[in-house]
């Protein structure tokens, strides 16, 4: 540490005699030495336990973000680079019982606020925000934890490029509200309850629960969210079921998510049959470290036959999908990763625009 090579250098310093000075007592020497031994106390409190340039030592604020970028190998004819998501996350820990962060992300809709949140933590040790122990109380905007793939979110943090159907398709690509949630953990348990603005709605509220339980290798979670318009009428219910077992190199997970939804799906006047869906996936990754290698199976069932189609009033049609998935993802170090992914739905299709039977994508995740 730089500071222990100093502060004797200065103590041999003043300890000089001056030309001009006159000469000091052993009185003043002591003096001065018990204020330096006092000041390299504090110093030595301040960096205990922090390593050499931890943007956090002491405490204070952390700043890092990700890009990515995506080459379509199906059609590369027609624009096959893209630009994902360039996020920057901003962390203040201040040590004892409260961390601020927020996360700007930039992509082709523009430039939004994903996170914005205040996490007060109390029966925990100093500094320790994990969900395994203590009590915590956010106020924010926050990625609601319903399943599991919510943790998953972020490119750097996926296996493989493409979300899974429960996610895409059943939460629209993932559940984020303004709002208040309570979180932590106990012994082998946790738990997560929340209330947001409306997920569904232009008004009311939704509320949910997800409670955990993991012990060696298997890990369980059970979710659930409802919501309620201006009335306080129930618009819709989500249920999931999450479950992880890992085996040495190999981890199995799978998901399985039901949407009831109030009224039918609605084009113009005519119902196309009542707006709930389903989906369920299972997939296997093998650590072959710094390679992974990823499989997923998954089905999308909606009670539907149609949607709106926002560019005008036609339908369009879709039935139940199932897909296959086959990834691989190179970690040549902690901030810089490679992905290759094949897809393809071996059943059913839809009118979407952006639905493509097969895919073969490349992507590069860049962290900082």
């Amino acid at each position: 540490m730089q500071n222990k090579k100093i502060l004797p250098l200065l103590l041999a310093a003043f300890c000089q005699p001056a030309a001009y000075a006159e000469p000091a007592t052993s009185h003043d020497l002591d003096s001065l030495r018990r204020e330096m031994s006092a000041m390299q106390e504090q110093l030595d409190k301040l960096t205990v336990n922090q390593p050499a340039g931890d943007p956090q030592s002491p405490y204070g604020l952390q700043l890092s973000g990700f890009f990515d970028v995506t080459v379509n190998l199906s059609d590369i004819n027609d624009q096959p680079f893209a630009l994902g998501d360039l996020e920057l996350d901003a962390l203040y820990d201040q040590g004892k019982n409260y961390t601020v962060s927020s996360a700007i992300v930039v992509n082709d809709d523009g430039a939004g606020v994903a996170v914005a949140l205040l996490d007060y933590h109390v029966q925990t040790a100093s500094g320790d925000n994990s969900e395994e122990s203590g009590f915590h109380i956010q106020l924010g905007r926050f990625d609601l934890p319903f399943a599991s793939d919510y943790s998953f979110y972020a490119a750097p943090d996926r296996i493989n490029i493409s979300a899974p159907l429960t996610t895409d398709r059943v939460q629209d690509g993932g559940l984020n509200g303004d709002g208040l949630g309570i979180y932590g953990g106990w012994s082998d348990f946790d738990y997560t309850f929340y209330s947001t603005n409306s997920l569904y709605g232009d008004t009311g509220y939704s509320a949910g629960a997800r409670l955990g339980y993991a012990r060696d290798n298997l890990a369980i979670g059970l979710s659930a969210l409802t919501d309620r318009d201006e009335n306080d009428d129930t618009r819709s219910r989500l249920t999931g079921l999450d479950i992880r077992y890992t085996l040495g190199m190999a981890e199995i997970s799978a998901e399985a998510l039901q949407l009831d939804s109030e009224g039918d799906m609605e084009v113009g006047a005519t119902s196309y049959g009542p707006a709930d869906e389903k989906a369920a996936h299972i997939s296997l990754a093998l650590d072959f470290s710094p390679v992974t290698v990823f499989v997923r199976y998954e089905k999308w069932t909606p009670d539907y036959t149609a949607v709106p189609d926002e560019s005008n009033s036609t339908p369009l049609a879709v039935e139940e999908l199932e897909r296959a998935t086959l990834a691989a993802r190179y970690l040549l170090d902690d901030n810089l990763q490679f992905k290759l992914e094949y897809s393809r739905y071996t059943s059913g299709e839809t009118e979407e625009a952006d639905f493509d039977r097969n895919q073969a994508n490349v992507q590069m995740v860049a962290s900082f």
